[in-house]
């Protein structure tokens, strides 16, 4: 089993600073990418959909990073101190 490289430890202390919404990936600017194992179900699901679909325009791996962006910005509401 091959193991990926740990994130930059780096920018963990700057999650706090980070904003509500996680920032769009910019066309022509390559990101660190680190591979994940999803189930073969799921991944049929998003063939799929993102198949039925296609006036979304999303590819596979744009459907996954969007869904993980939406899952990442609700719970950075959740974490968000209440206003009395």
């Amino acid at each position: 089993m091959t193991k990926t490289k740990p994130a930059d430890s780096s920018n963990l202390d700057a999650r706090a600073s980070l904003p509500i919404h996680m920032p769009r990936t910019e066309r022509g600017k390559p990101l660190g990418r680190t591979s994940m194992g999803l189930p073969n179900p799921m991944i049929a699901e998003v063939d799929r959909i993102v198949a039925e679909f296609p006036e979304m325009s999303y590819t596979q791996q744009q459907f996954v990073e969007s869904a993980v962006r939406e899952k990442i910005e609700r719970t950075r509401l959740l974490e968000r101190p209440r206003r009395p």
